[in-house]
């Protein structure tokens, strides 16, 4: 069986990393977008359940 996708924005590295780790332990695939675009073009490729979006990133902010 797949596991649930979550695609995590976060510009962060190490935040990225730990939400990733956390989300794995408890049977999830982490999906890592360090920017806005990548975010975008992770999402349309892998069709997450659930987007985590860290609201302040250099490129702007999640919400956008």
């Amino acid at each position: 069986m797949e596991k649930p996708r979550i695609l995590i924005l976060e510009d962060d590295q190490n935040m990225r990393f730990v939400l990733n780790e956390c989300l794995r332990r408890e049977g999830y695939q982490g999906i890592l977008a360090a920017d806005a675009e990548e975010c975008l073009e992770k999402f349309m490729e892998f069709r997450p359940a659930v987007v985590l979006l860290d609201y302040k990133i250099p490129t702007g902010t999640g919400l956008e």
